[in-house]
């Protein structure tokens, strides 16, 4: 199934499915590590699904945050940082404070991952 088939069939089964079964068949699909492409779709509409139920999305994003690969790592956090916003006192708010150190309020957070980033990518900032 190529990525225009996959999108559609997730549109219809969005209309189809309750908001809860839908959900858990988005991360049915990406607990069988499906291919990067589909992969990304669904994590795509996983922050969709987030709009009803962050604390559940949260879960999916924890394992990422010990990752060996730091990049993996930090597009985790953000992915809950923005969980966190959506349910500030939720899960994804408790997880991205343990792991940045501190609470990622909105007047801190922009700050935090740009320089959490540039550690991972010495040198980019200078090519600007």
């Amino acid at each position: 199934m190529d990525k225009d088939e996959l999108e559609q069939l997730l549109e219809t089964l969005q209309e189809e499915l309750s908001k809860d079964d839908f959900l858990t068949m988005i991360l049915d699909r990406l607990a069988r590590n499906p291919a990067k492409s589909e992969r990304g779709v669904l994590q795509g509409w996983l922050q969709i699904c987030a709009a009803y139920d962050p604390d559940r999305v949260a879960t999916y994003w924890e394992p990422f945050l010990r990752a060996e690969d730091p990049f993996q790592r930090e597009v985790a956090a953000v992915h809950l940082s923005i969980l966190a916003k959506v349910k500030p006192d939720g899960y994804a708010y408790h997880l991205v404070t343990k792991f940045y150190g501190q609470e990622p309020t909105e007047n801190k957070i922009e700050g935090i991952i740009k320089k959490r980033f540039l550690r991972l990518f010495p040198g980019y900032e200078d090519d600007k």
